[in-house]
């Protein structure tokens, strides 16, 4: 097969980005974020990762040295800020997503692209409604035994 001339995927930030790859929305990137950088060679994901850690660390924190049922705390107040930078920055990674995953790994054509990025969106999709759908179910079930077990 011959190589397409105008194909410039993987020449990094150098590499011309067609309109219908640039401008469409990444949900691959939104939902699994650094780990769709590292299979799209996109390794300013790692941003969000070091974000998340750094998330976890401060909610750890707060479970350990506050309350659960006290009023609002620093530490509270820093982790409702997070959770509103942490959705910008997913946004922009979304934003943002194709025109990285375009200039940092070379793809056999745009078809391939956006085919394979669909199957990143679609998975994101499923596995999110899923969480949505079993998290009360989840959340059902341990209030049931945890009342059971101080109840009775």
């Amino acid at each position: 097969m011959a190589e397409d001339i105008t194909n410039t995927s993987g020449m990094g930030k150098e590499a011309f980005v067609l309109d219908i790859v640039a401008k469409r929305f990444n949900w691959g990137a939104f939902f699994f974020t650094w780990i769709w950088g590292i299979f799209n060679k996109s390794w300013l994901t790692f941003i969000f990762l070091g974000f998340q850690i750094l998330q976890f660390m401060l909610g750890f924190l707060n479970s350990l040295i506050i309350e659960p049922n006290s009023s609002v705390t620093p530490i509270k107040i820093v982790l409702i800020i997070m959770f509103f930078i942490g959705l910008g920055l997913k946004i922009w990674l979304g934003i943002n997503g194709n025109k990285w995953a375009w200039q940092n790994k070379r793809w056999e054509s745009v078809e391939r692209f956006h085919k394979i990025q669909k199957v990143w969106a679609i998975v994101g999709t499923v596995l999110f409604i899923l969480s949505v759908l079993v998290t009360p179910i989840v959340i059902f079930l341990m209030y049931f035994v945890l009342y059971k077990m101080y109840m009775g």
